[in-house]
């Protein structure tokens, strides 16, 4: 990665949030191993026992939830003591350390993790993550549906779920107006295309949203999970690239967006980003960061137009789906104390209460039904928190983008899918997209690019879902 760029992965490391605001912040499942059960017994935790937690980023990002986990539940807390560990700067050297530990025996590993779908494949199939049926049951009737899909995998629960990705659309009100663009009607492809063209009427200089020149794995993942059932192979190295007309779909969607010219080369996460959000150059945000959780950093993105940003679906034609499926925290098979693991999990996630606790103290959206309307009511309350600045709470996503964000937050759940993903999915979408781009580019027609995919797909991979 140019020097000039940062990902979305460390730029959410390493980013200071405002303390209470009203934010989004948001993985699909598989199967259990022979030699795995889900625990059948839930032993009372009578502690005090201490608990590790593995995230990557550094471990100081967790200190408030350890100390929001002291303060709310001060009995539980004498009984369970968590200690959070941590996995290196980014995920990949997390699970580089965990594939070391596993072989090693088991040494080091944490009694829980955080895990992003794509990820869950493989370590469900290696049998890192323990199946936790039995403790997560009880609590499935509250959680909202795209929390359970997030959460299991294969017929089981692999881990407690912390957020859903759900695509949203972000866009300048002011700038749609301008251009009568009004997003609830841009429903079909050439909506999008039209709007794009309406946005050009209005802002010669400006685009309708960004994406870079080469199609990037986030953006194709967004359009891929809109399908039902899509996966790129079958068990047993069956590739469905070439066979399943909906990969075509998705390329020939690519190129008439890339091809119409409503899209700014601009890079998400890239230098030139913020200040074209800033001078007005990017009117909506709807490729590879169009997500429920960009409500934590658009703020930080353009603090210019702060109000005058929105949310809304994404169009019709592609609004089912999900940025990555989400994230969970997943009960390894080798932690010594599942059950404490899993009540200081269940507290701040199934809980009411702890819903609430995280919405406050970092912007999670609930995962369970019953807490949704809490969460309305203490956002509708716009009460400033103690320390936060003036300029701050203008910024803290409540004000930002006014308190009906959260409506379409709690409506795009309701469109959540999960991508089937496999083990490889991180090598296939990088495959599909390098050809993807030789079609936008007229370097190949469509059957070339996508026969080229599936074949450099055989060659590296062969069968996704073998453990190598």
């Amino acid at each position: 990665m140019p020097a000039s760029q940062i990902s979305r992965r460390s730029f959410l490391r390493n980013t200071v949030l405002v303390t209470g605001a009203a934010a989004m912040v948001a993985c699909a499942p598989q199967a259990t191993t022979a030699s795995q059960e889900a625990p059948t017994a839930r032993s009372e935790v009578t502690g005090p026992v201490k608990i590790t937690f593995m995230s990557w980023g550094g471990v100081e990002r967790f200190q408030k939830w350890i100390d929001a986990w002291n303060g709310t539940w001060p009995d539980a807390a004498k009984k369970i003591v968590p200690e959070a560990v941590t996995g290196g700067s980014g995920s990949s050297d997390m699970f580089t350390m965990l594939r070391t530990a596993m072989a090693a025996g088991g040494e080091n590993i944490p009694d829980f993790y955080e895990s992003n779908a794509t990820d869950i494949p493989e370590f469900a199939e290696r049998g890192l993550m323990l199946p936790i049926d039995d403790y997560l049951t009880p609590y499935t009737d509250d959680l909202i549906p795209a929390a359970k899909k997030v959460a299991s995998y294969n017929g089981h629960f692999y881990g407690v779920p912390m957020q859903v990705k759900s695509k949203v659309w972000w866009y300048r009100k002011d700038m749609f107006e301008k251009a009568g663009i009004v997003p609830d009607q841009v429903k079909t492809l050439d909506d999008l295309i039209n709007a794009g063209k309406a946005l050009k009427g209005a802002y010669p200089d400006a685009f309708l949203f960004n994406l870079a020149p080469k199609s990037s794995g986030g953006w194709l993942s967004m359009l891929l999970s809109y399908y039902d059932d899509l996966k790129f192979a079958e068990r047993g190295g069956t590739w469905n690239v070439t066979t399943d007309e909906r990969f075509a779909q998705m390329f020939d969607i690519v190129k008439k967006i890339y091809k119409a010219d409503i899209a700014s080369p601009v890079g998400d996460w890239s230098s030139d980003w913020s200040p074209a959000m800033t001078d007005s150059k990017i009117a909506s945000i709807i490729g590879p960061s169009g997500a429920s959780w960009m409500a934590e950093f658009l703020p930080q993105f353009d603090t210019v137009h702060a109000g005058l940003w929105g949310a809304a679906l994404w169009p019709e034609f592609s609004r089912e789906g999900s940025e990555a499926g989400g994230s969970i925290w997943a009960i390894t098979k080798y932690s010594k104390n599942p059950g404490a693991a899993f009540e200081y999990l269940k507290n701040f996630h199934l809980t009411k209460e702890g819903a609430l606790t995280l919405y406050k103290l970092i912007g999670f959206l609930p995962m369970i039904k019953s807490a949704q309307e809490i969460v309305k009511a203490e956002a509708a309350k716009n009460e400033r928190p103690e320390g936060t600045t003036e300029e701050q709470w203008k910024l803290a996503p409540v004000n930002y983008f006014g308190l009906d964000y959260l409506d379409v937050l709690f409506q795009a759940q309701d469109h959540v899918k999960i991508f089937q993903y496999d083990m490889a999915f991180n090598n296939e979408i990088n495959i599909l997209g390098q050809y993807c781009n030789e079609y936008v580019e007229d370097k190949m027609t469509l059957l070339e690019a996508l026969r080229s995919a599936e074949d450099e797909m055989k060659t590296q991979i062969v069968d996704p879902y073998k453990l190598g």
